[in-house]
């Protein structure tokens, strides 16, 4: 909603937005390592089948040279992780050359808190995201977040190779209600 008014010889402009809140409170990870760089998180809602998402992957592994990517399957859609290492400003130009959900990628300058965040959690339904498989990358040289790493390693018992890891210890949890 926009409102439009004259005041003080300028003309001044005035938006709010709505959300639904939801009932069932979900976990998910943000985006923010400890040195205010991100790691990149996507979802993609249906219809884009997997074939089209690894597609975009392998295209911003060689333009961003960016490494591997790991691909879960949420109740619509998918989610997909690469713990590579960018400064914020890379991170959404990164992201603009996909098909992911359009209000993922604007829900940080929407809230104002500068990071993305990803369920991994059950929703209603009592399903969390189920792991499918990794996208691999000849590239290898960025620093990737030792503590995403570790926690999708843990949640999911997935075997990560954990190279060129930083020293994070620390990582940004998100609780919100859907």
């Amino acid at each position: 909603m926009k409102y439009e008014f004259n005041l003080f010889g300028r003309r001044n402009l005035l938006s709010f937005q709505s959300m639904k809140l939801g009932k069932h409170e979900v976990k998910g990870i943000t985006s923010r390592t400890e040195d205010n760089q991100h790691i990149l998180l996507m979802d993609y809602d249906d219809p884009f089948e997997l074939k089209w998402i690894e597609s975009e992957i392998i295209f911003l592994q060689k333009t961003f040279n960016l490494g591997d990517f790991y691909i879960f399957r949420s109740n619509k859609g998918h989610h997909v992780i690469c713990l590579d290492k960018v400064l914020y400003s890379d991170m959404l130009n990164i992201l603009r050359h996909t098909s992911m959900d359009i209000n993922h990628l604007f829900i940080p300058n929407k809230m104002g808190a500068k990071l993305m965040t990803l369920r991994v959690t059950e929703k209603e339904d009592g399903q969390k995201p189920q792991y499918l498989g990794i996208v691999h990358s000849i590239n290898t040289g960025r620093e990737k977040s030792k503590v995403h790493a570790t926690f999708l390693k843990n949640i999911y018992d997935i075997n990560l190779p954990m190279t060129n890891m930083d020293e994070s210890r620390t990582m940004i949890g998100a609780k919100y209600k859907i």
